[in-house]
């Protein structure tokens, strides 16, 4: 059951800030500057998403390794994204660098990942927003409830 619980929470934690593939939804873009800028950036938010696919639901390590991956990509878009995002990057980054030290093999130290939704909400919004706007892309929100619940 431990295993359950370990697995349901690193999915939603991972998807909750992730993205999917695919960024032809970006090439709409007006000048050529900002539709290569716009590609860049999305391309690298993706790369959250690939830290995704290293985690093993039989090692809670390698949730540990996927946030500590994500944390990396997250404080490089801090660095070289957008000015009006590097706030929200480096917020992010900083609750990711916090998740790759928790022990996901203890179920008390999940309460951490569910608080994540509200208090990095503004932050994910205004991420979502800066994309939809300047970018023509829409970021894929995460699930509300987990897979089986009503």
């Amino acid at each position: 059951m431990r295993g359950l619980w370990i697995v349901v929470a690193g999915l939603v934690a991972v998807a909750s800030v992730t993205i999917g593939s695919g960024v032809a939804a970006a090439a709409r873009v007006e000048t050529k500057g900002s539709a290569s800028s716009c590609l860049n950036l999305i391309k690298n938010y993706q790369k959250t998403s690939s830290a995704a696919s290293t985690i093993n639901p039989n090692n809670p390590k390698s949730f540990q390794a996927a946030f500590k991956a994500a944390a990396k990509e997250i404080r490089s878009l801090a660095s070289n994204g957008p000015s009006s995002l590097r706030p929200a990057f480096k917020h992010l980054a900083s609750a990711y660098d916090k998740f790759a030290k928790l022990d996901f093999s203890n179920p008390a130290s999940l309460t951490q990942l569910t608080q994540f939704a509200t208090t990095y909400a503004a932050d994910l919004a205004k991420i979502a927003q800066y994309f939809a706007k300047q970018c023509n892309f829409t970021i894929p929100t995460a699930p509300t409830t987990a897979p089986g619940t009503p």
